[in-house]
């Protein structure tokens, strides 16, 4: 039985919202350069030593970078991956048997793609989906008594950095361009459904491994998604472009140029994945999407 866990990332923008949930059900001892961490390590540098004082069950892995957060290749190699071994090591010499790790559909490689199953190739080339890939390689090889990967997609949580905090800024600054039209779908999560899931499979008495993608059961349009960001912010687009004018304009840019350009694919097209297995073997299930939920997800605190 799972009682204490040792979490990293417990500052970040996934991380508090796991740590929050997982302080309900266990004793969470905390891993990272912030000074309230129980145990000090600095992940980009750290070379694997760690005498632990506490008794730990499992260990659960969110600390990572991004690739536009990281200041060199080597970090995010370090943060993303190497941190992993030196984790699975402590994990291994300290009879702890249960380890989680946050990963990313960023391993597929996909532009566009619809319900994209575990099983599917990883084909990813950024520095990013590398240093994931390359962690999943790690665990994969440790023979631990359970482990779990969670490959996510754009993750719905308070203050969220990346792609969304940048959408959610354009939005809230009145400059944003609406490109109207855009039915695109995008597979989504909320960080409170992988906090509950994380927490519901460490309380299991027996827990499968397994590497599984994590979804909203609803993969809304791009176009869904500017608009609940709208509506939580209290913003109108002033700026509107009918999405036909653009792919028009880009065809003809292609023809005429031999110009391509490359963010196009990531507009135009879905881009969604498949959670049966989650749902099958574990019992997920994902709150349901909708202006109120995605509201209070962005605003929750808890």
């Amino acid at each position: 039985m799972v009682k204490s866990i040792l979490l990293t990332g417990h500052t970040g923008f996934l991380g508090s919202v796991i740590y929050k949930e997982l302080k309900r059900s266990f004793h969470v001892l905390t891993a990272g350069r912030d000074f309230s961490c129980d145990y000090k390590v600095d992940f980009s540098k750290w070379d694997g030593v760690l005498e632990l004082r506490h008794s730990i069950d499992a260990i659960v892995h969110v600390a990572g970078l991004a690739h536009n957060k990281a200041k060199s290749n080597e970090e995010l190699i370090a943060v993303n991956a190497t941190s992993v071994e030196h984790l699975l090591t402590l994990a291994v010499k300290n009879k702890i048997e249960t380890f989680s790790f946050i990963s990313s559909t960023a391993v597929y490689g996909q532009t566009y793609g619809v319900n994209i199953p575990e099983k599917s190739s990883l084909r990813g080339k950024s520095n990013f989906a590398t240093s994931k890939r390359e962690a999943e390689k790690v665990i994969e090889s440790f023979n631990l008594g359970s482990k779990l990967v969670l490959r996510l997609p754009l993750v719905l949580g308070p203050n969220p950095p990346g792609n969304l905090g940048r959408l959610l800024k354009s939005i809230s600054s009145g400059s944003h361009i609406y490109l109207q039209g855009n039915h695109a779908q995008k597979s989504v999560v909320f960080a409170s459904d992988v906090a509950n899931f994380i927490s519901h499979w460490l309380l299991q008495p027996t827990r499968d491994s397994g590497t599984v993608n994590l979804c909203n059961q609803t993969a809304p349009a791009f176009n869904w998604i500017e608009n609940a960001i709208a509506e939580t912010v209290g913003h109108s687009f002033r700026f509107c472009v009918p999405i036909k004018f653009l792919w028009v304009t880009v065809n003809w840019m292609k023809a005429k140029f031999n110009i391509s350009v490359p963010f196009v694919g990531k507009l135009f097209y879905p881009l969604t994945f498949s959670d049966q297995l989650a749902r099958e073997r574990y019992g997920y299930t994902s709150k349901p999407l909708n202006q109120t939920s995605f509201t209070n997800e962005l605003n929750s605190n808890s």
